[in-house]
């Protein structure tokens, strides 16, 4: 269970035990009451899942994923979630991505991983370790998708699969730059 402190000043922090009977301390600044009081659920909601080892619910995963930086490094320093993976210069090649965003991901069921590195090896066999990713255009993508129907000969339904995870894995790379006016990291 976690519970919210106020200092004098006003500063809030939320205080929890973690799995290995140590305090910990999420220290929040001036907050409002009422997002202590959100911000503390979701700690709650992780602790559980972390205890009870089953995955994040799909709400508190979105949660996890949309929280902002700042937030998300101070949640990473207590062992609540994995660190971000930073966006820097020359990671924005499609195998460094894509392994930094697996990284990541410690919300994602085993299956799930499995399925993303078969569309990461497709991926890379076709366009290369190091393609940039803001070279690859829509009609690339097009290209992708015959090759794996006809070279690979890969099945209709399989080639759709793949499809959609590729668009899950470029899309988190569009959020991954904060600033939709911004080139890929």
């Amino acid at each position: 269970m976690a519970s919210i402190s106020t200092d004098a000043k006003g500063n809030r922090k939320i205080q929890f035990v973690s799995g290995n009977s140590k305090r910990k301390s999420v220290y929040l600044g001036k907050t409002t009451k009422a997002d202590c009081k959100e911000i503390c659920s979701k700690i709650e909601a992780i602790l559980a899942a972390t205890l009870s080892r089953r995955s994040l619910a799909p709400e508190v995963a979105e949660w996890v994923g949309n929280v902002p930086d700042v937030l998300a490094n101070k949640l990473a320093a207590v062992g609540l979630i994995p660190p971000r993976a930073k966006c820097q210069e020359g990671a924005t090649k499609l195998g460094e991505f894509i392994d930094a965003y697996l990284l990541s991901r410690a919300d994602i069921k085993p299956r799930t991983r499995i399925n993303l590195l078969q569309v990461r090896k497709n991926l890379v066999t076709h366009f290369g370790e190091d393609k940039q990713l803001a070279e690859i255009a829509p009609g690339d993508t097009d290209e992708w998708r015959r090759w794996m129907l006809g070279t690979r000969k890969l099945g209709h339904n399989t080639v759709r699969r793949h499809c959609g995870r590729a668009k899950q894995l470029l899309r988190a790379a569009l959020r991954n730059a904060t600033d939709y006016r911004k080139p890929i990291c």
